[in-house]
């Protein structure tokens, strides 16, 4: 008993280590789609309000939402109107 004492306390501390890791494990995963939910709330908004700032590979070009959702809603309108001819 007094031999294999040491080997015990390393497997119970191994044991409440990985029972910690899968709740971290399992909050990290629950923080990361409750953020990737929030983020898809508030797209929507962001390119109808033009929150932000989009800009491309220049440096003087700052995109507005307004011109995005303006573009997205045009490629609809081409492509659905197309496709019913």
């Amino acid at each position: 008993m007094i031999i294999t004492f040491p080997f015990w306390i390393a497997i119970g501390g191994v044991a409440i280590g990985l029972i910690a890791a899968v709740f971290g494990v399992v909050f990290g995963l629950l923080g990361a789609i409750l953020g990737g939910l929030f983020a898809l709330i508030a797209l929507p908004f962001k390119l109808m309000f033009g929150w932000g700032e989009w800009s491309c590979s220049f440096p003087s070009f700052h995109g507005n939402g307004f011109v995005w959702l303006a573009l997205l809603i045009f490629a609809a309108l081409v492509i659905t109107k197309r496709s019913r001819k």
